[in-house]
């Protein structure tokens, strides 16, 4: 851990190094496992993910995760079937 001088004393200091995202990928309609699955596969071809937020197969229309490194957003060409947008608090 990087020890950082604030205020005149040493402090521990920790960041991350990787730009990271809170997205919505909405499908609109029931998501099954598979979907999410190749979903997963498809996030992780130009992106790494983090977490995968609360999601019951067949019942959930739209899925929260956290993603690292690049950016996703609609129009996305590896991403279809889904409305992404940003996470707000």
């Amino acid at each position: 851990m990087a020890q950082v001088k604030v205020n005149g004393e040493a402090q521990s200091f920790e960041a991350f190094g990787r730009d990271i995202f809170l997205k919505n990928f909405d499908k609109g309609g029931a998501i099954s496992q598979s979907d999410l699955d190749v979903l997963v596969e498809e996030i992780q071809l130009t992106s790494s993910l983090s977490v995968i937020g609360a999601f019951s197969a067949g019942v959930s229309t739209e899925v929260n995760m956290i993603i690292e490194g690049a950016d996703l957003a609609n129009g996305n060409a590896t991403i279809t079937g889904y409305t992404i947008s940003d996470v707000t608090f």
